[in-house]
């Protein structure tokens, strides 16, 4: 549910708790692997949910220099635009490197893809999420028919 969602996730906003380590954003894409990963039979599937994580870590410190929320921040933590701008957009990317990952373990997803309701969100929500579907899930299921 939306309150078990919110339950599960909130411990990991600000960096873990306030701790200032782990980026939330990395975090909640993490979270979202595990739950696509795992969601039918999680005690099966640990193994491939720990490669998903570490994908997405290496990933997200790649192109971010750091998982660290005290590191990623450091140039904007005196100025609360400048920082909550800088989150939107890790979140963003971390999200969209969840949304690829997922799609490339299970290609078959696309095809419960809700087009309405994209269509209905931000166009740079609605565009990612095309592109995403497009390009990725489409090669994967056109390699899993031949």
């Amino acid at each position: 549910s939306d309150d078990q969602a919110v339950a599960i996730a909130a411990p990991f906003s600000i960096a873990l708790g306030d701790s200032g380590c782990i980026c939330g954003a990395l975090s909640g894409a993490v979270l979202a692997c595990g739950l696509f990963a795992g969601n039918d039979q999680p005690h099966h599937h640990r193994k491939r949910m720990r490669k998903s994580a570490r994908q997405l870590h290496d990933a997200f410190k790649a192109i971010n220099g750091a998982t660290c929320c005290r590191v990623l921040s450091r140039s904007v933590r005196h100025d609360r635009q400048a920082h909550l701008q800088q989150c939107a957009l890790l979140t963003a990317g971390a999200a969209e490197m969840a949304a690829r990952l997922i799609l490339y373990q299970q290609p078959e997803l696309i095809l419960c893809t809700d087009n309405e309701f994209l269509h209905k969100m931000d166009n740079k929500i609605d565009a990612m999420m095309t592109r995403l579907l497009r390009i990725d899930c489409l090669k994967r299921l056109v390699q899993r028919a031949k």
